[in-house]
């Protein structure tokens, strides 16, 4: 395993905890709000975009490797 690869898993990881945050934070804004506003749509599909973006390509790139013993 190369030195950087357990801190580019760390910031990923990072990214998709902010992204879900993100995404969260503005669905509620967008239920308590009685008129929803384009934008605040838009940056609830983008937060959700980007997390699911980062989680596939943690999956894809852990879920494929064999256990090490």
């Amino acid at each position: 395993m190369v030195r950087s690869e357990p801190i580019r898993t760390y910031i990923e990881i990072g990214i998709a905890i902010g992204c879900f945050v993100g995404a969260v934070s503005v669905g509620i804004n967008l239920l308590t709000e009685p008129e929803s506003h384009r934008g605040e749509v838009g940056a609830l599909i983008a937060a959700l975009g980007g997390f699911y973006t980062v989680t596939f390509s943690l999956w894809t790139r852990y879920a494929q490797k064999p256990p090490t013993t």
